[in-house]
């Protein structure tokens, strides 16, 4: 847990807008939590899955309160079965048979949690590309502009061009 804080740290220092955290725990962690709070102080937007356990609960670094934490959907905008739900997952995205990068240069289908928050982190990427002084706060409200989904899930399924809307309507 200490890399991870050191790497939040490092991020932080170094120009970071958004921290990916494609990982979970399920204890709480004072040095993870320092670590994050220090990032956000600095106005980073930190984003973290909701883990593959299929489970109503909670893990960290998803479950502090100004994380935004991800769950996964399939093609239906349903919950994915492996998705964990709960209070802790403020929004979804899709998570199942995601083309990506695989190792040796060629493509691989991916399904988790990790993947449907990758697909949050480059969305407040592009948000903070066209609103360079856009507030976590608002960042949040910008997805609850997707698809609305609830089931455990939060608000909404990302809909990257409604949140991109709102931010637009409301710099």
């Amino acid at each position: 847990m200490i890399d991870v804080a050191s790497a939040i740290y490092y991020a932080a220092d170094h120009g970071a807008n958004v921290i990916n955290m494609s990982f979970g725990y399920r204890e709480s962690s004072p040095v993870l939590a320092a670590a994050i709070e220090y990032a956000q102080k600095r106005g980073v937007i930190c984003i973290a899955s909701s883990g593959n356990q299929g489970l109503q609960m909670v893990e960290y670094p998803e479950a502090y309160g100004s994380v935004v934490g991800v769950g996964s959907t399939n093609y239906a905008s349903q919950r994915s079965t492996f998705s964990n739900y709960g209070s802790a997952t403020d929004v979804s995205a899709p998570g199942e048979g995601l083309v990506t990068l695989f190792p040796g240069g060629t493509y691989a289908a991916g399904w988790g949690t990790s993947f449907s928050t990758a697909l949050v982190s480059g969305t407040a990427a592009l948000m903070l590309g066209v609103d360079p002084n856009l507030a976590p706060s608002s960042f949040q409200t910008a997805l609850n502009q997707g698809v609305p989904i609830n089931q455990g899930m939060g608000a909404a399924r990302l809909q990257l061009l409604n949140s991109l809307a709102y931010v637009l309507q409301h710099p």
